[in-house]
């Protein structure tokens, strides 16, 4: 009977034992669980705020895209200009040198 006390109490030590080590296995993995919740939290707020960012250089390339597009429509406007007054000029400088009145176009 002693013999089977002394067993029953090995194995009971045991299970203590194992009980032990699982209690701080599992702390330990909730510890890491709860840091890697916090990276990911951290992880996703930069991404967010990249996201915002990237929104906001978005519409402001586009905004100057616009600008840019409006600027050489005006730059191609006033080129268009320019060639209408030298063909103007030209054909007053011919006529002045055969001293004929120029034709207005």
């Amino acid at each position: 009977m002693t013999s089977e006390i002394d067993t029953i109490r090995s194995e009971l030590d045991t299970l203590k034992t194992e009980i032990a080590a699982l209690k701080l296995n599992y702390t330990d993995l909730q510890r890491h669980y709860a840091h890697t919740l916090v990276s990911l939290k951290g992880l996703t707020l930069h991404a967010s705020e990249a996201a915002k960012r990237a929104v906001m250089a978005a519409e402001n390339s586009a905004k100057a895209s616009a600008a840019a597009a409006d600027a050489t429509r005006q730059a191609t406007q006033a080129a268009a200009l320019a060639v209408s007054m030298s063909n103007a000029a030209a054909q007053y400088a011919m006529a002045a040198r055969k001293g004929e009145k120029p034709t207005d176009n």
